[in-house]
């Protein structure tokens, strides 16, 4: 056991280097993270107010464009579950017309009148059908079933590809309106009437941004006169609020920002107004105005 012990000692100090000073090392190894840390800090230093403020702006772009894409990738997913949630009730409403049709028919036929076979499905019921029309075109529904069958399952076809092609067109027309007008929410310009009425019959047939941005122009071009008076209206009603209340400050001896009646406003409020907030206003801006100009000292 002592053998052992002392040889396990002895393999133990190879690892280390037997003339090593240990208060050397320390020091080395102290030496080495200081002169590590001072060059950290002298290449931080070396940094130009400059260089520091391009850094930043860089970062602030980088998070900006990154909640942009967040918010476009936010938007993308919505549109994709409306456009799932949509498709899903189609499907659900073709299946309750599908599951209707099946049972009135098997309320007038219980079985397939020329085949004597139950109508229990909706392949049962394309068949049927499919023999009726047979028999409408004066032909036998036994004989001649396979004939038509292949004629039909042939236009059936085409149908189905014609109607994938559309829905292909149409998800790649909003998808090209989205990359041309990303600040609009389509949702609520399918919403608006006038558009609705503007776009009958284009949509289809003319790509949707081209439809939204000649409706933008033909509502900037064909703007009411009423509108354009009642905006000049506002606009001039905005600007003689202003004027009298630069008229009112500049006044010696008027009641500034001293008290007023509670239905109006002091001059100190109109003062901090926006001309959001003016315009919202003006009728209580006015009338206090005129308060004020019938007050002065």
């Amino acid at each position: 056991m002592l053998k052992l012990l002392l040889q396990m000692f002895a393999e133990g100090e190879d690892n280390t280097n037997p003339n090593a000073d240990p208060a050397q090392t320390n020091d080395q190894s102290t030496a080495g993270d200081g002169q590590e840390h001072q060059e950290g800090n002298q290449q931080g230093d070396d940094k130009t107010p400059e260089q520091i403020e391009a850094e930043r702006v860089e970062t602030e772009k980088a998070a900006e464009a990154k909640r942009l894409a967040d918010e476009k990738k936010a938007e993308d997913e919505k549109a994709r579950n409306a456009e799932e949630a949509r498709k899903r009730r189609e499907r659900e409403k073709q299946e309750a017309i599908d599951k209707a049709r099946l049972d009135a028919i098997k309320d007038l036929y219980d079985v397939n009148p020329y085949t004597n076979e139950p109508i229990e499905s909706e392949d049962d019921i394309e068949e049927f059908k499919i023999m009726r029309k047979i028999e409408k075109d004066g032909g036998d529904p036994i004989t001649d079933y396979h004939k038509y069958l292949k004629k039909y399952n042939k236009e059936k076809a085409q149908q189905i590809e014609e109607r994938t092609k559309a829905e292909e067109h149409t998800q790649k027309d909003i998808e090209a309106f989205r990359t041309a007008h990303p600040e609009v929410q389509l949702n609520d310009v399918l919403k608006d009437e006038d558009f609705a009425i503007f776009s009958e019959g284009k949509i289809g047939n003319v790509p949707l941004t081209k439809i939204y941005e000649d409706f933008q122009k033909f509502v900037g071009k064909y703007k009411s006169d009423t509108d354009k008076a009642k905006e000049e209206a506002e606009k001039k009603a905005k600007e003689e609020a202003a004027r009298k209340l630069a008229q009112q400050q500049a006044t010696p001896g008027s009641l500034g920002g001293g008290a007023a009646p509670k239905e109006l406003y002091t001059l100190d409020q109109i003062d901090k107004m926006s001309v959001k907030e003016v315009k919202a206003n003006l009728e209580k801006v006015n009338k206090s105005i005129e308060y004020y100009n019938k007050n002065k000292n």
